[in-house]
Order: structure tokens, then C-alpha cells, then sequence
């Protein structure tokens, strides 16, 4: 039975495409679960070394950075996606540079005018935002990571629009986690005692950050140095990054809104709760992190999936892109099928491993874990909807979802606490994620969700 799936297999890779996403997506998983390897670690050995509350604060501030990583990016780390492939293939290397340029003069003006404001008006966000004085401190060490986290969200994304996925997964998944452990692995060494206060976990996730900056930036130079002499067009050809800014607009709501309707949560829900020392924002940051295991597959997948999906729809190739959206739609429910299994079914045995004071987040774990299932199952419906033009239906969609979510946390967190947070987000994943699977179906007639046993 193994034996003929396996042949099965082997003939579906003679297919170009489908070797490409296989092999693309085998690299992203692989450096992915070595990331959250490393993450989880982190979850668990910062609670043991520094105490519950510097999980929490390490978790609310990293939720931070993310979110306004995404605003300092203009959008530009998804829209980026769609013209490097188009361009490189082209041999338009002096556009590429022209777009790299003209990004960066936008995005590190404005990162840097963010982590200013956060860095001077730190007192005052702890004390009217959080009610916690404690959290200055880690605004302020936010502050002066936000310019370069926002530098490596792009740079990750550019190399990842030249199917460099070695690279850009590496920086995306390990690099930051690795020098975060190590920094904290040398803090229990008695020489290296003057590195353990309760902010070091913060501190490491800087340092970690800004060495894949420098990282990334030889990644890229050796780009363009390497191909200087490929490039065919004319030093006069036409660049406007005003267009790229019009196409990245939408880009940068929805992909700011996805990724809110899953922080956001934990936002509302540090500043709701009732329970004392950030302990639910501990538990619930861990439980979210559980989660995203489910969907570990469908990220890999989609990190090659997207140059994918743009380059076969503008060249109409309708059957090539069905073949391909079935391929990784089924091959994402198998492997995530028996994740959710182990995630539902022994829930707090996973969560008492990591600390025993979180393990409050159970029943959130096994909503959570749902919710991830039911994204896993309705396909790559962002990454199809932004890479074939269709990002203003998909910006409307996660509009709605998210004042969903927003409305639900608000609502839900004063009588559930956590467990409501957990709540508003299986919601507003599946309204999202269902809704964009129709729209799709309905005006290509392309299934991008997989429900074996189910014909719809």
C-alpha cells in the first residue's frame, strides 16, 4: 500500500511544477521545524530561568514587533513577491534594483520615525496602555529593533522572490531563534552570569534579528554581483515605484489584518485580562504557538507556492495550476491531519511540559488547534488571491474577519479570558478562510480546499 503511494508520488515529481513546490516546500518545512524546535525551547526554558512574567513580557513585545514590522513594510514584503519573479525572468536586473532601492528609501525612514515615537512615549504606553510600568523597559529595547526587524521582513521576502528558499527560510525560521538560545544557554554559565536578568530573552531576540540583517545583506549583494552582466534592458527603461505602492496598499491591509486577527488577540487580551502577572498572556502566546504547528505544511508549502500560483496564472496556464493546487492542498491535509490529532487529544500533557502554570490554556490549545485545521483545509486562499490580482476582494475579506475577531475578543475576554480570545479566533480564521475558498471556486471553478470523503 506505502509502496504504491510512493510510486505514485515519484510520478507526480517527473512534473516540473510539482517537483518545484515538493522541493521548495521540503526546504521551508525542514529549516520551519528546526526554527520551532529552537522556539519551543525558548518557550520553555525562559519561564524555568526567568519566571512566568518575562515569558509574558517576552511574548506581548515579540507580538508587537510583528505587527509593526507589517505597517513599516507599506506592504511591500508581499507585493515584492509578485515582481522580482517577474522581472528576474525577464533579465530586468536594473528594475530589480531600482525596486530594492526605492523601498528602501521608504521603509527605513518611516521604521525609524515608529521605533522613535515607541522609544521617547515608552512610560506612557506601559502605564495607559499595559497598566504595567514594568514594561518599559522592553518598549524601549522594541523600539531600537523595530528598524532593522522591518529591513529583515523585506529582505527575507526579496530573497525569497528569487526562489532562493535556502536563504530566505533559514532567515525566517532559524536564524533568530539559534542566536537567541545561544545567548541564553551562555547565561547559565557562572562567567556569564552578568547576562541573566529577566529582559535577556528580549535582548537575544534583537541581537538575532539585527545579525540576519547583516546576514541578508551579503545574500543580496552577492545577487547582484553575481548577475551585474545578465541584466538586457536599457539604463532609460520605465520604473515607477508610485505603482508598486498602489499594488502593495491592499497588499499591506490584508496581510496586516491576517496577521492581526491573530495577535490582536493576545494584544486585547493583555490588557483585558484579570488574571495578575501577564500569566494568561503567557499561556495563551504558548497555546498559539502549539497551534501553528498544524499549519507548519501549508506556510512551507506557500513559500513557494506564491511565485508559483503568479507566474502560471498570468501565463494561463489553468491546468498546470489546478494540477498544482491539488498536489499541495492534499499533500498540506495529510501531513497536518495528525498533528491536530496529537494537539486535541493530549492538550495539556504538551502544555504542563512546557511549565505547569500555563497549562490554564487547554481548552484554548484544542480551539486553536481547530481553527489552524480549518485553514490547512481550504488551501492557499491568500497567497492565490493576492498573486493573481485579486488583492482588494481578499483585503474586504480580512476586513470583515478581523472586526470580527476585534469584536469577539472585547466581548468574549471579560467572561472567558483567554478562552474567549481562542474563541474570536477560530471565528474570524474560518470566515476568512471559507469565504475566500468559495469566492475563489466560484469565479475559477479552482478548488483550493481539500475535504476528502466530501463532494461539494
Amino acid at each position: 500500500m506505502l509502496g504504491k503511494k510512493f510510486q505514485r508520488l515519484q510520478a507526480k515529481l517527473k512534473d516540473k511544477d510539482l517537483k518545484e513546490i515538493f522541493t521548495g516546500s521540503s526546504i521551508a518545512f525542514i529549516y520551519r521545524m528546526a526554527g520551532a524546535a529552537l522556539s519551543y525551547y525558548l518557550l520553555k526554558i525562559i519561564p524555568d530561568r526567568f519566571g512566568v512574567e518575562s515569558l509574558g513580557i517576552y511574548n506581548l513585545c515579540t507580538n508587537n514587533l510583528a505587527l509593526l514590522a507589517l505597517v513599516g513594510t507599506l506592504g511591500f514584503n508581499t507585493s515584492i513577491l509578485r515582481y522580482i519573479a517577474q522581472y528576474w525572468s525577464q533579465g530586468k536586473l536594473k528594475t530589480i534594483g531600482k525596486l530594492y532601492k526605492g523601498i528602501l528609501s521608504l521603509i527605513i525612514p518611516l521604521s525609524l520615525l515608529m521605533g522613535m515615537c515607541i522609544f521617547i512615549f515608552s512610560d506612557q504606553i506601559a502605564i495607559y496602555i499595559y497598566h504595567n510600568q514594568i514594561l518599559s523597559l522592553p518598549l524601549k529595547i522594541s523600539a531600537v529593533t523595530l528598524p532593522f526587524l522591518v529591513i529583515m521582513t523585506m529582505h527575507v521576502e526579496f530573497i525569497r522572490g528569487l526562489k532562493k528558499i535556502q536563504y530566505s527560510e533559514y532567515l525566517r525560521n532559524l536564524n533568530q531563534p539559534l542566536i537567541n538560545t545561544i545567548i541564553i544557554f551562555l547565561a547559565g554559565f557562572s562567567v556569564f552570569s552578568f547576562l541573566n536578568f529577566s529582559n535577556l530573552p528580549l535582548v537575544g531576540f534583537a541581537l538575532g534579528v539585527m545579525l540576519s540583517v547583516l546576514f541578508s545583506i551579503k545574500v543580496i549583494y552577492n545577487f547582484f554581483s553575481k548577475n551585474a552582466a545578465v541584466s538586457t534592458e536599457s539604463n532609460d527603461s520605465h520604473f515607477s515605484l508610485k505603482e508598486h505602492l498602489l499594488v502593495s496598499t491592499p497588499m499591506i491591509i490584508t496581510t496586516f489584518a491576517q496577521m492581526a486577527h491573530a495577535r490582536l488577540g493576545l494584544e486585547i487580551l493583555g490588557e483585558m485580562s484579570k488574571i495578575p502577572d501577564l500569566k494568561s498572556v503567557a499561556a495563551y502566546g504558548v497555546a498559539a504557538r502549539l497551534a501553528i504547528l498544524t499549519t507548519f505544511v501549508q506556510m512551507s508549502v506557500n513559500t513557494i507556492s506564491a511565485t508559483k500560483f503568479s507566474e502560471l496564472f498570468w501565463n494561463n496556464k489553468t491546468e498546470e495550476l489546478n494540477k498544482v493546487i491539488g498536489f499541495s492542498t492534499r499533500m498540506v491535509f495529510f501531513i497536518s491531519l495528525p498533528v491536530v490529532l496529537v494537539l486535541v487529544i493530549f492538550p495539556s500533557q504538551l502544555l504542563s511540559f512546557i511549565h505547569p502554570d500555563i497549562e490554564m490554556a487547554t481548552p484554548a490549545l484544542i480551539i486553536l488547534a481547530i481553527a489552524q485545521f480549518i485553514s490547512a483545509c481550504s488551501g492557499s486562499v491568500g497567497i492565490f488571491l493576492n498573486m493573481t490580482g485579486n488583492q482588494k476582494i481578499f483585503r474586504n475579506i480580512i476586513i470583515v474577519a478581523i472586526t470580527l475577531n476585534i469584536s469577539l475578543n472585547i466581548i468574549l475576554i471579560p467572561y472567558f479570558d483567554l478562552l474567549g480570545t481562542a474563541i474570536a479566533n477560530l471565528v474570524s480564521v474560518s470566515f476568512w478562510n471559507i469565504t475566500g475558498a468559495i469566492y475563489i471556486y466560484k469565479k475559477y471553478k479552482i478548488k483550493t480546499y481539500y475535504l476528502p470523503f466530501v463532494r461539494i
